[in-house]
């Protein structure tokens, strides 16, 4: 005898079934990050900037208001001629495997340059990050504004971990 009950709660149970297969299988839509090499260097004088913390982040859409998540974030630091590269891989961050993010940014960080966010830049071209060195009363505000405040999002917050020896509560 057919029951609609048992009908609809079969239909529901195959539903979710599906979708938590499709969203929990590893892979199932994860972010491929896309491999980019490229250089940090100082704008005036065009030379490499060595040692400096560079950034791969591929932000979700998040909501009106709030800081947008980021589903993948990696980082790299530079050599002694200021180069770096991301090699592809996937993204092994659960969260941004079923969901719609936007192409990666890039930046980096280097303590007498601040951090510098630059945006998406050219696919095709190498990747070329430039920095002012910052005065003395900048570089101190920067600090402060990293390690002494709370991150206003996950790049400051990873920033705050690799670079902060003390956070405050």
């Amino acid at each position: 005898m057919f029951s609609p009950r048992r009908h609809l709660s079969t239909a529901l149970l195959v539903t979710v079934s599906f979708a938590a297969t499709v969203a929990c299988t590893p892979g199932s839509g994860a972010i491929r990050l896309a491999a980019r090499s490229g250089t940090v260097v100082d704008q005036e004088s065009r030379a490499g900037i060595a040692e400096a913390d560079v950034f791969q982040v591929y932000w979700g859409r998040g909501v009106a208001g709030e800081p947008r998540p980021a589903y993948a974030l990696r980082w790299t630091t530079t050599d002694a001629r200021g180069a770096f590269a991301f090699d592809e891989e996937l993204s092994s961050e659960p969260r941004s495997w079923v969901l719609e993010t936007d192409e990666a940014e890039y930046g980096f960080f280097h303590p007498d340059y601040g951090l510098t966010r630059r945006g998406r830049g050219d696919a095709d071209a190498p990747l070329v990050l430039e920095g002012t060195r910052l005065d003395e009363a900048r570089r101190r505000a920067e600090e402060l504004n990293l390690c002494g405040s709370r991150p206003a999002d996950e790049v400051l917050a990873a920033l705050s971990r690799m670079r902060c020896s003390r956070r405050p509560r």
